[in-house]
């Protein structure tokens, strides 16, 4: 970005350095900066009068906001940054635009339309129009999946995106699908599985040394250990991080996953209500809310792995254990 910054015949060049600058920031707990870098191309398609760069920057605001726990906003950069893609076919971007706004449509209870987008970028993915996102793309696949009532099929899309991740040492992709594949291998008691992933979420925290990738490779050892004082200094370490939807987010699993006290689990909840709230996140909230509010046995139904039936539990397990569908159905 300096070394562009410095040539005075144009700003095209700039565009894409300035792009994976803002993506990186994001992925390093820096959004102030990713929040520059939107600014900055912005600035330099509205100084040029050009129209192609503006889908980019539109997506990476679209995670910026996403990452912060804004989901209005977040929506709002999405669909923008879609229809400008549409209109300019500057398409690099779109993946990250459309995985968030299917993660936020799950988020309002709206699967059809999350199953358009996800369907969509999936095709933009495959395509090779847009390669940026993986990580966002196989958590909604994932997602999505599971929200269809399809848990087997959202388990081996979580499973094949991290085996990849993992093969190719790609660690700043693991955190976004560690927490639902963490949480389900526990689910299943698929404790081998477990241990890859907190091993290799230690891996990365200790390559990143980032806040939030070191308080979600604790809470996942903690799971695995069944220590709730480890995972309390877990969800202290994340607090510091700028992450609101990751840090409600293990304050739920906490309280649904931990054996606490009554008092105890009714504060990790309401707290992890208020910030689902605050995000927009109104499919979550309302779990945190049924979970402090009802029988624990009554409130799993409502969500993901939890719900799943022992039949269920046990395609989930063969999956584990690596057999494929066909094995599976005979």
């Amino acid at each position: 970005v300096a070394v562009a910054d410095t040539d005075p015949t144009g700003v095209a060049h700039q565009y894409l350095p300035c792009l994976f600058y803002g993506l990186t920031c994001i992925d390093v707990d820096r959004l102030d900066l990713a929040d520059a870098m939107v600014v900055q191309g912005r600035r330099m398609a509205a100084e040029s009068g050009g129209t192609w760069s503006l889908p980019l920057y539109g997506a990476l605001a679209t995670v910026v906001a996403y990452r912060r726990g804004d989901l209005d906003a977040a929506r709002a950069e999405a669909e923008v940054a879609i229809e400008l893609a549409e209109h300019t076919g500057s398409r690099q971007a779109e993946v990250l635009a459309l995985s968030v706004l299917a993660l936020i449509e799950l988020e309002h209870d709206k699967v059809a339309p999350a199953r358009q987008w996800v369907d969509q970028a999936t095709e933009s993915f495959t395509s090779g129009k847009s390669r940026l996102g993986s990580d966002l793309l196989a958590l909604a696949r994932g997602r999505v999946a599971t929200a269809e009532g399809a848990a087997h099929d959202g388990l081996e899309e979580l499973a094949f995106a991290w085996d990849l991740f993992v093969a190719a040492k790609t660690l700043l992709c693991l955190p976004g699908s560690a927490l639902d594949f963490g949480s389900w291998a526990h689910e299943v008691g698929a404790r081998a599985r477990l241990d890859v992933v907190v091993d290799a979420m230690q891996e990365a925290a200790d390559a990143s040394g980032l806040a939030s990738t070191r308080g979600l490779a604790g809470w996942l050892a903690a799971l695995r250990d069944e220590d709730l004082g480890q995972a309390g200094r877990a969800i202290e370490v994340i607090r510091a991080a700028e992450r609101p939807l990751d840090l409600a987010t293990l304050l739920l699993e906490t309280g649904r996953r931990f054996s606490c006290s009554p008092a105890e689990r009714s504060r990790l909840l309401d707290e992890a209500q208020r910030l689902f709230e605050h995000c927009g996140a109104r499919r979550s909230a309302a779990v945190a809310h049924q979970l402090a509010n009802g029988p624990i046995t009554a409130a799993r139904a409502v969500d993901g792995w939890a719900s799943l039936t022992p039949t269920e539990l046990e395609i989930a397990r063969a999956l584990a254990a690596g057999l494929t569908n066909a094995q599976i159905a005979q």
